[in-house]
């Protein structure tokens, strides 16, 4: 028989039990119930940035940090991954936007041959929101730019790109994207503003029918027309260097401007940060394919006011993505019609041919060389930002080529006087980046001379042209190519001076050369000597 007291115990520890439970319920209704009506009151929204593609539609080997010696990139690589994003934001119940910097169409073999068509039948598969047109765009000349712009299923925004003859935007461009999120009322607005340097940075006759709208009235009428569309959020998206581009940022920061999309060529903005009230978000300035920045952000669905804010990086790294299907096909069609040529070996390489920056190299030497042996000159001039790959030691193959001198420039032995000559290089000296490559010449120079007291004193301590000091008042028969010659790349000086002769493509030159010596072993010779360095 049951004992009445052990009995009476049970009972009453039952009805704590029972009444902890119901007040446990109660309050996890209360807060889940609490969550949905927050939920409710919250919209979410996932930016992801791409661009800088720079026509590498196929993966390749990184050669810089922080993925050096990785296959990467790759528009089935890249492609997957965006979906990856998409779905997941989708199941976070978030809008979903990719927004992509440009500078994607031109830059290499497959590019070139396909007239860019290769990357914007890939891009055509990515979802793209809006896509900025960068300068790298227009380097295949402007005709080809305006029929792949046809071509594509999403908008390429330039509010600052006008015809130069009647100064209305081109039918190609658009000045801005509205989006309408969920289709609740809550509207972003995005403004695309085209690098003003395109105009200096891209060969003369590819900009010739394009004017500049300035900054202050671009961004001044996207603001009216964002006001006037209902817009509650406003994005630029642009390709400013946040550690350069100070003064554009500032304009884009006290005007307003919600969020900035910009570039950081540091590798260090890998998060969000803020400049007043606006949102600094950045793409990696030689992604390429290998790299996105997501951005995920929470507003209030009242007030659509943003109060939440993340970004990360996201690697295309190829053994940690699926290629998308359609995409590789797509890519392999290109493929079969363009391997015959890139393929073939035009030479063999005894050593690394190492791209130009801030000193000479082997690659700077070689070429300059072709050009002086090209136009029987006295001294050749090439410019480091023609320079975009290395070419490995082994078969030199035409796409190899293509690869690491994408422009389309041509030759051109040129008259300057000594006085100019010696400008334009004592320029090059004061440069933070890109010094110009020589051949039948050597330099050398002092940056800390542009601190001294009298800033236009020349940096230059030493100047020779075929081993004699050159003379300021006497004129020099100079190769150089296209770019330079119009007055381009920051070399103004140029422009005026006498054409000699035109002659064929660099590019096409050089391989003719390289096909005639079949074994390149080039060398730094002590042509560019940076000294008073500490």
């Amino acid at each position: 028989m049951t004992n009445p007291r052990i009995f009476n115990i049970i009972i009453t520890a039952m009805k704590k039990l029972l009444k902890s439970i119901f007040y446990f319920v109660f309050v996890m209704l209360f807060i889940i119930s609490y969550s949905f009506i927050d939920i409710a009151k919250t919209t979410k929204v996932t930016f992801v940035v791409s661009g800088i593609l720079q026509g590498n539609i196929v993966s390749y080997k990184a050669s810089g940090e922080p993925y050096r010696g990785m296959m990467v990139g790759g528009m089935p690589f890249l492609i997957s991954k965006i979906s990856e994003l998409r779905k997941k934001a989708q199941k976070n119940r978030s809008a979903f936007y990719l927004l992509d910097c440009g500078d994607d169409f031109p830059g290499t073999a497959h590019s070139y041959y396909s007239q860019c068509r290769a990357v914007v039948d890939t891009m055509n598969l990515m979802g793209v929101s809006a896509m900025l047109l960068g300068n790298r765009e227009f380097d295949y000349g402007f005709e080809v730019l305006k029929a792949r712009a046809a071509e594509a299923n999403f908008p390429i925004l330039a509010a600052n790109v006008r015809n130069k003859k009647n100064g209305e935007p081109f039918g190609e461009f658009r000045d801005e994207a509205v989006f309408d999120v969920n289709n609740d009322g809550f509207k972003i607005a995005v403004l695309g503003i085209t690098p003003p340097e395109t105009l200096t940075d891209s060969t003369i006759k590819n900009v010739s029918e394009i004017a500049m709208k300035g900054e202050t009235e671009t961004i001044e009428l996207f603001k009216k027309k964002a006001a006037e569309s209902g817009a509650d959020f406003t994005v630029a998206l642009t390709q400013l260097d946040y550690e350069k581009d100070k003064a554009l940022l500032d304009l884009l920061v006290k005007s307003g401007i919600n969020m900035v999309v910009g570039l950081d060529f540091t590798n260090q903005m890998t998060g969000v940060r803020k400049a007043g009230e606006t949102t600094l978000v950045a793409l990696n300035g030689f992604a390429k394919g290998a790299q996105l920045t997501k951005i995920e952000i929470l507003f209030d669905s009242e007030t659509y006011k943003p109060f939440d804010f993340c970004a990360e990086v996201v690697p295309v790294v190829v053994n940690q993505v699926e290629p998308d299907g359609d995409c590789a096909r797509v890519i392999a069609d290109y493929l079969r019609k363009l391997d015959a040529i890139m393929n073939q070996v035009i030479g063999e390489a005894e050593v690394d041919l190492k791209r130009p920056f801030n000193e000479e190299t082997n690659f700077g030497n070689l070429i300059a060389d072709y050009m002086l042996r090209a136009a029987s000159a006295e001294i050749a001039l090439q410019n480091a930002g023609s320079f975009r790959a290395d070419i490995d030691a082994g078969d030199v193959t035409v796409g190899d080529f293509y690869n690491a001198l994408p422009f389309d420039n041509d030759i051109v032995l040129i008259e300057v006087p000594g006085h100019v000559l010696h400008d334009v290089i004592d320029t090059t000296c004061r440069r933070e980046r890109g010094l110009l490559q020589i051949a039948g010449g050597a330099y050398s120079y002092d940056p800390n001379l542009a601190q001294s007291p009298d800033k236009t004193s020349s940096v230059i301590t030493n100047f020779t042209i075929a081993s004699r000091e050159i003379e300021l008042n006497r004129n020099y028969r100079v190769a150089t190519n296209s770019f330079l010659s119009s007055g381009q790349g920051g070399y103004p000086q140029l422009k005026n001076c006498a054409i000699i002769e035109c002659f064929d493509n660099l590019r096409e030159t050089s391989m003719r050369f390289i096909r005639e010596d079949k074994i390149l072993r080039p060398v730094i010779e002590g042509r560019i000597i940076r000294t008073g360095v500490k």
